[in-house]
């Protein structure tokens, strides 16, 4: 399941993004919409830690120096 990893990845439980998925009719980008939306208690800590995550490796990115010519 592809899609289902690559929800995970984004720092859902497996467990949720399974149930999700399969409430979305097996639809990636409805089951990422409705973890987002529904705001659920288990996928709290998760999302903030994915977005933690993103936002420090974003950081990173922007504070690499740039290759003279």
């Amino acid at each position: 399941m592809d899609a289902v990893d690559r929800i995970v990845g984004m720092g859902f439980s497996k467990q949720a993004v399974i149930r999700a998925f399969l409430t979305c009719d097996k639809n990636e980008e409805y089951t990422v919409n409705f973890l987002l939306t529904q705001g659920a208690e288990d996928n709290d800590d998760a999302l903030a830690q994915a977005i933690a995550a993103s936002t420090a490796e974003q950081a990173a990115k922007e504070q690499q120096p740039v290759a003279s010519e």
